[in-house]
């Protein structure tokens, strides 16, 4: 038998170089035995991917903490953003004069008369 084309894998035993279609969340080089699931901060909802290269990394404002996601794994968590290709809900902490809401890409400046305390949202300051 000849081997496996690219987005499908042939497992010990297959009669056909074409026996199973590459799975979600997983590429199928040219000759897999096996398929390789998308590495951590990376995702894939399709099917019949040939190469790591092809899964997409995580989407901003989410993270993506295992291997072999088809999906993202969750929302980035308040106070914090995640960048595309984030693999933590924590990824990094939003700087100081920003606030960061669950799902941020990026932080988002205070207005200038405005300071934050917890990271999450921005407080005005008032002069007596």
């Amino acid at each position: 038998m000849s081997p496996s084309p690219y987005r499908y894998y042939c497992p010990e035993g297959s009669s056909k170089p074409d026996a199973v279609a590459c799975p979600a969340g997983s590429f199928c080089p040219t000759g897999s035995a096996v398929h390789e699931k998308c590495p951590i901060g990376t995702f894939s909802p399709s099917t019949n991917l040939k190469a790591d290269t092809e899964c997409e990394k995580c989407t901003p404002g989410y993270y993506c903490d295992t291997l072999g996601l088809s999906a993202v794994a969750g929302e980035c968590k308040e106070g914090f953003y995640c960048p595309e290709g984030s693999s933590q809900p924590d990824e990094v902490p939003c700087p100081e004069g920003h606030f960061c809401e669950a799902k941020s890409a990026h932080g988002t400046l205070c207005a200038v008369s405005q300071h934050t305390l917890a990271r999450n949202e921005c407080w005005s300051t008032t002069v007596v």
